[in-house]
């Protein structure tokens, strides 16, 4: 089971950003820290509730690769040849 105060804290993120009127850009759901060793047993709960969340460590670079292909997808070049926004 996710803990509560992560749900809790998902809530005040999308409760905030419906206030300043965000809450339908685009975002990713990213838990970093994945190489801890509770990890597992918690990422396996948060794959449960939010399927399309990513899990990563910056430390070992364990899902850093996941999370560029899911940036690249959502945010696509707009700078010609240069793979990134604007200029």
């Amino acid at each position: 089971m996710v803990k509560l105060r992560l749900i809790d804290h998902l809530g005040v993120v999308d409760e905030t950003l419906g206030k300043i009127g965000a809450r339908d850009v685009p975002s990713l759901l990213i838990f970093n820290k994945c190489d801890k060793a509770d990890a597992k047993v918690v990422l396996e709960g948060i794959r449960a509730r939010y399927p399309g969340a990513l899990a990563v460590s910056a430390r070992t670079s364990q899902g850093l690769g996941s999370l560029r292909s899911r940036i690249n997808v959502a945010l696509p070049a707009t700078a010609e040849g240069t793979g990134r926004r604007g200029g």
